[in-house]
């Protein structure tokens, strides 16, 4: 008689035992706050995110995409909360993985957007100083006309 070999689904273990990662109320005070403030901060992202989106109306079209930037940020960030509150009530190590990903895509588009960020305020400094001194030739030429007269 051939018979099925099936595993049952381990059970999560107690508390107190080894579930695959740190445990205490030490680690769990920090899963909480991680939740928190993720949830938190994904909401100012996602707000600021629509505010900025809501710059089409006055033809600002690079906010769009800034604000699109912000909206993904803040979408990936909830999200990450989310797992990290999950991980408290399921001792699940895949929730864990799903949160710890989630953080990682919130901080890759955090650093496209403040490279973004950094350049344009790069291409502005330089674009001031060479108006700076076509406007300071103007007035110094301008000057010395007036005083010869």
């Amino acid at each position: 008689m051939i018979t099925e070999h099936t595993t049952a689904p381990k059970p999560s273990p107690p508390p107190g035992e080894d579930r695959g990662f740190p445990s205490g109320i030490r680690f769990e005070f920090i899963l909480r706050k991680l939740g928190f403030w993720g949830r938190f901060v994904g909401f100012l992202n996602t707000a600021t995110g629509i505010i900025y989106c809501l710059g089409i109306f006055a033809l600002a079209v690079p906010l769009v995409f800034v604000g699109i930037l912000q909206c993904a940020m803040g979408v990936k960030l909830m999200r990450s909360a989310r797992h990290f509150r999950r991980v408290l009530t399921t001792d699940n190590t895949e929730e864990l993985a799903d949160a710890l990903n989630n953080l990682r895509s919130y901080l890759v588009f955090n650093a496209i957007v403040l490279s973004f960020s950094f350049v344009f305020l790069l291409a502005l400094v330089i674009g001031l100083a060479w108006y700076g001194t076509f406007f300071w030739e103007l007035w110094d030429t301008g000057l010395d006309d007036l005083v010869r007269v």
